[in-house]
């Protein structure tokens, strides 16, 4: 099949090629449907165009904590290589008609964009913690969840600690489109069931002081010996909660928990805890993309492990002060 050009698509499309350059090349004075009509036709005859657009799919424009930290990373790789990360919000996913773009890559962490991606566009999509379709260009690049529990619960079972209080945020232990978050809660009760841990013992808040010491409050009359944050950047309102309660950590009630580098280092005493590994999400999602645009392998989804960062918030069950 001889190479599509420019001409191919003016001709299809009915508009000169120099517009068809034009839009190619992403300038602003191109109308809205001229460009969704030259773009879907590109689409139509696999033409590439030569831009290093690659649109950063988010769920929210808030983009802080455990997202602004995996954002960063993988703007930062993507600009490393040479390429334009242009932000596109879920809700407006629409969007991506509107620009030429070199693929995708998605950390809105639910599985709705796999089930459309393939209407959308035929640009790879690298999809962060969310499902994949390799038949629709798209590939997965997911935390190790299994891995990171297991670490955890490890070290509290260890220690002797069967009765177990979860934390979470909402949905964390009811997920409706969350794939990260029902892998999690599916390897803490795997593991429950293997080890003989409660598995009925949790709650989920708001992020808000007020919800999480009042969910705290809740778990702490079922008498558990220690407290697993399940969850991202839950950690410096579950201190506060507890400094309140004057429950002490560890002494009254050992801690394991989902965290970041930046936030650990600046506690005392640190908490047990695993980090996502921000700085290998987006060495990957880049590594991946440019694979499937260079056509050098087939790449294929990847699991990245969870780093450990060691604390000081678990003893043994029998040290604790019985109150």
């Amino acid at each position: 099949m001889d190479k599509t050009t420019l001409r191919d698509i003016a001709e299809v499309t009915g508009v000169s090629i120099s517009t068809v350059s034009r839009v190619l090349a992403d300038s602003p004075r191109i109308s809205r449907d001229t460009r969704r009509i030259v773009l879907a036709a590109a689409e139509k005859f696999h033409y590439k165009p030569r831009t290093k657009n690659v649109a950063l799919i988010v769920f929210s424009p808030t983009l802080i904590g455990y997202l602004g930290r995996l954002c960063s990373a993988v703007t930062g790789e993507l600009m490393k290589h040479g390429f334009n990360p242009v932000i596109i919000q879920m809700d407006h996913i629409e969007c991506i008609r509107d620009i030429p773009i070199c693929g995708a890559i998605s950390i809105a962490t639910v599985n709705k964009l796999a089930r459309i991606w393939g209407e959308m566009h035929e640009r790879p999509l690298i999809s962060l913690n969310s499902q994949s379709n390799h038949l629709d260009n798209i590939y997965r690049l997911s935390s190790n969840e299994f891995q990171g529990m297991k670490i955890l619960v490890d070290r509290l079972k260890e220690n002797g600690h069967t009765r177990i209080a979860r934390l979470g945020s909402e949905h964390t232990f009811h997920p409706l489109d969350n794939w990260s978050c029902q892998r999690r809660n599916a390897a803490f009760l795997k593991l429950a069931e293997q080890y003989g841990l409660t598995s009925d013992l949790y709650a989920e808040s708001e992020h808000s002081l007020p919800a999480v010491l009042n969910a705290i409050s809740n778990l702490m009359t079922r008498k558990p010996t220690a407290l697993l944050i399940q969850t991202e950047d839950y950690l410096l309102p579950v201190l506060q909660s507890l400094k309140l309660l004057k429950i002490r950590v560890p002494e009254d009630l050992s801690l394991a928990a989902w965290s970041s580098e930046d936030i650990h280092d600046h506690l005392y005493p640190p908490p047990f805890a695993v980090s996502q590994d921000y700085g290998k999400f987006g060495e990957l999602a880049v590594q991946t993309l440019k694979s499937l645009n260079d056509g050098d392998s087939q790449p294929t989804d990847l699991e990245v492990d969870y780093k450990i960062l060691p604390g000081q918030s678990v003893i043994p069950c029998s040290r604790k002060r019985r109150k």
